[in-house]
């Protein structure tokens, strides 16, 4: 065999073979530090030897058992270096399209097992986006519906569009292999025993529930199980919690004709919902006859009601309410990363398990996170 390989060795394709391998390398010194010029000579004396190999291998039938074996190299050698370059142009212009254009260096990354842990938007995105990378990847829902509170932000007027943003996550998942687990909270036991590569915690975040009197034991509902259909309301509601979630479910409480009054803590109902939405949702408070009582602190909570303070130190009660809906917002969910950091040095924590915010937010930070396994 070592006869056969070195057999005919300096044949003139082979040292043009080896020519390339040596000036690929030198073009992207060249190119790398500066000297342009240099560095196109080097590119067009590989394109010119690449053509000489071939005119000359075919003319004189001049192909031995090294040249099979240098002409691969050099061709391969030739698409990094190209890659290289390209990516380094990408990057001083482009953030996003560098970060695409990575994929051309996938066939160089090894396979790794992914554990993605939460079905939200923000786990599904990278999710889908770590398998799509060529990971092997399984996603752990602790429920039996994939969404996270993203669902639930379908159900207000006008929004209903959200779930085809969910659809697509799923279907995504799907297309690229990812298996997803439902019913299953994990624990770090169970992911010393995957023996993941890598580790994305997206728990998402849970109702906010401040220590306030009566807020526990006072037949209180939680907006989001009003919108999932696990909770009823009478007539007459009041919304605690006048942000993004109190005013929508506050709108969807109206088009269904109820009484719907909301009591919130900061200067004006909705403070921190984008003023294109807000303007269409004031609309709808005044076509629905909504009540709103701003900058009014909660006190404590009744079944009927609940009594607050104002800034100025006047006290007030709202009462006569046939339910109290709880919408103050929501708090980070993130029991385990830190236990799990101690078995996957590679884990990341994503969305609302970092801390409550938009969906936005969770699906860039999945795709961050995805980018660097």
């Amino acid at each position: 065999m070592i006869k056969n390989l070195f057999k005919g060795c300096l044949t003139v394709p082979n040292l043009l073979s080896l020519i390339r391998i040596f000036l690929i390398p030198a073009f992207a010194v060249l190119y790398y530090k500066g000297h342009i010029g240099w560095a196109v000579l080097m590119l067009a004396l590989s394109g010119i030897s690449d053509f000489l190999d071939g005119k000359i291998a075919r003319r004189f039938n001049q192909v031995s058992e090294l040249g099979k074996i240098l002409d691969p190299v050099a061709d391969k050698l030739t698409q990094i270096t190209i890659a290289v370059m390209l990516y380094i142009e990408f990057r001083s212009c482009n953030d996003q399209l560098m970060r695409a254009f990575s994929w051309v260096f996938l066939v160089f990354l090894a396979k790794e097992a992914v554990m993605v842990i939460g079905g939200g938007p923000g786990g599904l995105y990278a999710a889908f986006t770590a398998a799509q990378r060529g990971h092997a990847v399984t996603l752990y829902e602790k429920g039996d519906i994939l969404g996270g509170n993203m669902r639930l932000a379908a159900y207000p007027p006008g929004k209903g569009d959200i779930t085809n943003m969910v659809r697509s996550y799923i279907a995504k998942c799907e297309e690229y292999g990812v298996k997803m687990v439902m019913h299953t909270e994990v624990t770090p036991a169970m992911v010393a025993e995957a023996k993941p590569d890598a580790v994305i915690v997206a728990t998402g975040s849970n109702p906010l529930v401040l220590p306030i009197p009566g807020i526990n034991d006072t037949g209180v509902i939680h907006a989001g199980d009003l919108l999932d259909g696990k909770a009823s309301v009478g007539k007459k509601v009041l919304v605690v919690g006048g942000g993004m979630v109190g005013c929508e479910v506050a709108d969807f409480l109206g088009e269904l004709g109820h009484e719907v009054s909301v009591i919130e803590l900061r200067d004006q109902l909705g403070p921190d919902v984008i003023p294109e939405h807000r303007k269409f949702l004031m609309k709808d408070f005044e076509a629905y006859k909504v009540q709103g009582v701003t900058g009014a602190k909660v006190a404590q909570f009744f079944t009927d009601g609940v009594s607050y303070t104002l800034a100025d130190g006047t006290e007030g009660r709202l009462e006569g309410f046939d339910n109290v809906v709880l919408a103050m917002g929501y708090r980070n969910n993130d029991t385990i990363s830190e236990e799990i950091k101690k078995i996957v040095a590679e884990t990341y924590v994503i969305g609302d398990a970092v801390k409550a915010r938009k969906a936005l937010d969770a699906t860039a930070e999945g795709l961050n996170a995805a980018l660097e396994i």
